[in-house]
């Protein structure tokens, strides 16, 4: 393949413009596969959850090569520096001002160097910071590798979804004005509007999924990609490129309602968290039907342990396990 056809493969798949040198420095595994006419489906393909995907190519960077397990990164929509990315600590470190200066550096093969001086940023949100926001899709949507019948490594997954997510937002009830700051920024900034429709989904919020839409940025075939697939979801819908997609949303949605959440400040009694909970359960369908009864005990289990409250988890059992 020449270096124009990678250069526009490259272009589409991460929604940027990439410089006519790219193609000489990224190494060829690192070209995307695009006989996949779905983006949407293109990107969670090489999401798996250990190493993780979507942090990188839906934050802007362009991944160049995987040195050991660490990664090398350009970021193609904001600074043009190129960053090293930890697999001990998903750290992203700069270390280069240019593609040239990377391309350098991999011909004398020397350790690489840390920056002091950061990039001055023209984004509202960058790069950099983008791809930490990501780091809980990485778990979120991730594909795991091979098909496990283990409940409890799925949950470990999902425990680092979790903390990421709070990281990354400041909690579920800092949603609102943090999407009120940086809304005026979505049509021109695809990346960042991708990050909110993905927020918005696992939140099953409808109207500021109905906001997004509008927002975003138009005509844009990655943004479009990822809307098609995600709107249409409601309450019930799964993923076919993600067949636990459902069951992931429920539980966090379970975590979201936790008694110390400002979400549930109207709630007076265990009574009333108990209907407002089992509302969240009927609309994720967190058990499927035929499922078996080991499994369903399993993640009722997961879902009431932090509710710590008896009463509450017998009644969930009775309505479920019938």
């Amino acid at each position: 393949m020449d270096n124009l056809s990678i250069n526009a493969r490259l272009e589409r798949f991460y929604s940027l413009e990439i410089p006519a040198v790219l193609p000489e420095i990224c190494s060829e595994q690192q070209i995307p596969n695009m006989e996949a006419d779905n983006l949407f489906a293109a990107h969670l393909h090489i999401n798996n959850a250990l190493s993780g995907a979507l942090d990188k190519t839906l934050s802007g960077f362009v991944i160049l090569e995987v040195a050991g397990d660490d990664y090398y990164l350009f970021d193609a929509r904001d600074s043009g520096w190129v960053y090293c990315m930890s697999h001990i600590d998903r750290r992203i470190t700069n270390c280069f001002q240019s593609l040239e200066a990377y391309r350098a550096f991999r011909q004398q093969s020397s350790g690489h160097p840390i920056l002091t001086q950061e990039p001055e940023s023209k984004r509202a949100v960058s790069t950099l910071e983008l791809a930490e926001r990501y780091q809980w899709t990485v778990w979120f949507f991730g594909r795991m590798p091979g098909k496990t019948e283990d409940a409890a490594f799925e949950e470990r997954w999902m425990a680092f979804a979790d903390n990421w997510f709070a990281n990354a937002t400041g909690g579920i009830d800092n949603i609102q004005p943090m999407f009120d700051e940086e809304k005026p920024f979505l049509k021109e900034d695809v990346h960042l509007a991708v990050w909110w429709l993905l927020v918005a989904t696992a939140l099953t919020d409808e109207n500021l999924i109905n906001e997004i839409i509008q927002l975003g940025p138009d005509n844009n075939e990655l943004f479009h990609s990822f809307a098609q697939e995600l709107t249409p979801l409601g309450f019930h819908g799964n993923l076919t490129e993600l067949p636990e997609f459902k069951k992931r949303r429920a539980r966090f949605l379970y975590r979201a309602a936790k008694p110390d959440s400002k979400l549930l400040d109207f709630v007076t009694d265990a009574n009333t968290l108990y209907h407002f909970v089992r509302d969240l359960m009927s609309r994720s369908l967190i058990i499927d039907p035929e499922e078996d009864l080991k499994d369903k005990i399993h993640i009722l289990n997961i879902c009431c342990e932090e509710l710590n409250d008896p009463q509450f988890m017998d009644g969930l059992k009775a309505l479920i396990i019938r």
